[in-house]
C-alpha cells in the first residue's frame, strides 16, 4: 500500500513577468490577431486567423545575425509552424511567442 503525504501548504506566489528576453537563436514576436488581419471592426472571440501566423519581431536572441537573416526588430513577419507562447504582463492584447529564425519565411513590406 502506498502512502500518499498531502502538502496542505500554501504555495508561494510567483512574482509577475514584466520581461522576456530571448536566449540564443530565438526570436520573440507578437503575433496579429485575426480581427487584424481580416481588417474587419467585427470581434469573434476565440477566433483564430487563417493561414501562417504574422506578426511583429519584438526582440532577437544575441545569436541572431539580423542581416544574415534578412529580418529586423519592427518588421512584420509571416512564421511557419507553431511557436512557444511566453508570458508577459505589460499590457499587450496580442500574444507573444519565440521562434527559431528559420520559422520566418517572409518580411511583409507595410505601406505607411
Amino acid at each position: 500500500m502506498t502512502n500518499i503525504i498531502v502538502d496542505e501548504a500554501p504555495l508561494p506566489e510567483l512574482p509577475v513577468v514584466i520581461d522576456v528576453e530571448p536566449v540564443g537563436f530565438q526570436v520573440l514576436f507578437e503575433e496579429l490577431t485575426a480581427q487584424e488581419l481580416q481588417s474587419s471592426k467585427i470581434y469573434v472571440a476565440g477566433k483564430k486567423a487563417e493561414g501562417p501566423p504574422q506578426g511583429y519581431i519584438i526582440k532577437v536572441g544575441p545569436k541572431v545575425d539580423v542581416e544574415e537573416w534578412g529580418f529586423k526588430v519592427g518588421d512584420r513577419v509571416v512564421l511557419v509552424g507553431n511557436y512557444t507562447p511566453v508570458p508577459g504582463d505589460d499590457g499587450r492584447e496580442r500574444a507573444l511567442g519565440m521562434v527559431e529564425p528559420h520559422q520566418i519565411k517572409a518580411v511583409l513590406v507595410e505601406n505607411d
